[in-house]
């Protein structure tokens, strides 16, 4: 099962979030959204 993600690509993602103008608080929605649908898909 390949769901987890390396702090690598957890850097990369946020760095491209910041490019692209979003506040660390978007950010931290965006990642705990990504969170509940993978607690839904078990």
């Amino acid at each position: 099962m390949q769901s987890e993600v390396s702090y690598q690509e957890w850097y990369e993602l946020l760095m491209e979030a910041k490019r692209a103008g979003l506040t660390v608080e978007q950010v931290r929605e965006f990642f705990e959204q990504l969170e509940r649908k993978k607690e839904v898909n078990k």
